[in-house]
This record gives structure tokens, sequence and C-alpha cells, in this order.
């Protein structure tokens, strides 16, 4: 079986530093894998590589088998790759579960995310923003604010 994701033979120099120097990494269906290394050992390069923020020096990535590393970022965000930096940037109008539904609505089907009874209320709450008043939303869970908030850290729900 090949893999998800896989480098192959990736390197990426800045200058005279090389980040990653010929990576040959990859990720199986149904496995987890960690990044660990001291700072300034390519963690956050090969992070980068993978997700089109920068292009490789030499080398490829692939995901299901197709190289990408020529593709924008947002092109391998539409096949599937993203990445959630540490600080949260989230909409405080917004539930924690409308959150989650802004991020992931452009990748599946709601029905697929969440079932055929959520996608009808999902729905109906994209199409008008301005009409909240059919969602049953506990006070809890909606956060006073507007638009999106950067570095808060607080608990939600």
């Amino acid at each position: 079986m090949s893999p998800i994701l896989e480098t192959k033979s990736l390197t990426k120099r800045f200058g005279g530093l090389t980040a990653t120097n010929n990576l040959d990494f990859s990720v199986g269906a149904g496995e987890l894998r960690c990044l660990v290394g001291p700072n300034g050992a390519g963690k956050t390069t090969l992070f980068n590589l993978i997700t089109g923020k920068e292009k490789p020096t030499a080398g490829e990535v692939h995901f299901m088998g197709e190289p990408i590393s020529h593709l924008s970022v947002h092109e391998i965000t539409r096949r599937g790759i993203g990445r959630k930096f540490q600080v949260p940037n989230v909409y405080e109008s917004l539930t924690v579960y409308e959150n989650v539904a802004v991020a992931v609505q452009h990748l599946l089907p709601t029905a697929a995310l969440f079932g055929a009874g959520v996608a009808a209320e999902v729905g109906d709450r994209t199409h008008d923003p301005r009409d909240r008043s059919r969602h049953a939303v506990h006070s809890r869970d909606r956060p006073q604010g507007h638009g999106p908030a950067q570095g808060t850290d607080r608990r939600r729900g």
C-alpha cells in the first residue's frame, strides 16, 4: 500500500543554511508520526514544504500518490492538507461548533461531516448569516465579541 503523504529526497536551502537535507519521510493510512527535534532542526520548514508555503530546493512532496510540490498553498489545502497553528484564530461571536463548520465547510458536504440533520441546520445559517434567530445555542457556548480573534486561549463549551 502506498503512503498517504511522502517526501522524496526533500531538500530546502536558505542561502548557505540547509534546513532539510535529502529527507525521505512517509505516513501511511492509520499511522501517526511525530517530529521531534531542537529549535532549528527543520520541523517548521518541513511543514512549510508540505503545505506549499515554501518550495523545495530539491526533491518532492507527494500526497495520495500525486506530486504536490508545484501546487500553490490553496491548491494543496483543497486536496486536504491543512495546518493548525498554536495561536487560535476564532470568530468570538460563533460557537465552537460554528467555528469548526466555518473551517471545514469547503472540504466536504456538511452532511458528510455532521449528518443530514445538522446539514439542514448549518445550510440555513450559511445562506443568511444575519438571521440568527433560528439557532438554539446555549449562551455559555457563545463568547462575546466580533470577528476573528487571535491569541485567545479561552476554554469553550
